[in-house]
């Protein structure tokens, strides 16, 4: 079992590691892949699948670890899984956590259902009425543009 630490990572992966540190701490990746977004430029996702994990370096952030998403179930936060729990008791499960702005901000139909914590970094993925994943991102300042790494606020 491992615990996630919102706004901070999943050891051994924290926020703002640089691609060096990474690989130093947890190894190669399984795949790495090079994406593009007209939002946040090139970045590239790396891969553990023996670890349910995917993390994404953008270069906008100068190659630092910016987003990790996690598809373990055994994952936790708080000693709490909140992946597999049923979406309509994700709030509950969050808030006994100490997240608790936890809510439903996109519903892509048969697709799922996306629910987020701001105050957390966190966004959840639902489907078929079960959370199957989540994305951890780091903090930023109070205008959502300045990413306050770990360690450094």
């Amino acid at each position: 079992m491992s615990a996630a630490f919102p706004l901070r990572g999943l050891p051994p992966f924290i926020f703002g590691m640089r691609r060096d540190e990474v690989l130093s701490a947890a190894g190669e990746p399984d795949a790495i892949e090079a994406i593009e977004s007209e939002f946040t430029g090139a970045a590239e996702r790396w891969i553990y699948l023996d670890r349910g994990i995917q993390i994404t370096f953008g270069e906008e952030e100068q190659w630092r670890l910016e987003a990790i998403d996690v598809e373990d179930l055994s994952v936790t936060i708080e000693g709490v899984r909140l992946l597999g729990v049923e979406a309509i008791n994700l709030a509950q499960h969050a808030a006994h956590v100490g997240i608790p702005d936890v809510h439903e901000t996109d519903d892509h139909g048969e697709f799922g259902k996306c629910y987020e914590s701001t105050s957390a970094g966190l966004l959840f993925w639902a489907v078929d009425g079960g959370i199957v994943n989540f994305t951890m991102f780091p903090q930023y300042d109070e205008g959502g543009e300045v990413v306050l790494w770990p360690g450094t606020q």
